[in-house]
C-alpha cells in the first residue's frame, strides 16, 4: 500500500488496494471460526472487477473485502462507496453438512 500510495503521488497512476480476506479453492469457510474473514470467489472476483473499473478515474483508495456473515469484523462500507461492492454470498449459508466443524 505504501509503494501504492508513492506511485499515484508522484506520476498520479490510479490505484485501488484490495484488503482481501480468505479465500480459497473450495469456496467454503469450513468452520466457523473463519466465518468473518472469508471471502467467496464469486464476491473475490466481482471485487477485482469493480477495483480495475474504479481506477478510470484518478484515485487512490484502500477497500476491504469479505464476504456477508454476522461475524465478519472489517468494516465494507468504503469498498461499496469507492467501487460499489457489495458482497453476495453469506459465509453461514456456504458450511456444508461435509465440511469440517470445530
Amino acid at each position: 500500500e505504501g509503494y501504492c500510495r508513492t506511485y499515484h503521488d508522484k506520476h498520479d497512476i490510479s490505484i485501488v488496494c484490495l484488503r482481501i480476506g480468505w479465500v480459497n479453492r473450495e469456496d467454503s469457510p469450513f468452520i466457523r471460526e473463519y466465518d468473518s474473514v472469508w471471502c467467496s470467489n464469486a464476491d473475490i472476483s466481482s471485487a477485482f472487477h469493480l477495483a480495475l473499473d474504479a481506477t478510470s478515474t484518478p484515485r487512490y483508495d484502500i477497500c476491504y473485502v469479505a464476504s456477508e456473515s454476522q461475524y465478519r469484523w472489517v468494516d465494507l462500507d468504503n469498498a461499496k462507496k469507492v467501487m460499489g461492492f457489495v458482497p453476495e454470498s453469506r459465509a453461514e449459508d456456504q458450511r456444508t453438512s461435509t465440511s469440517r466443524r470445530k
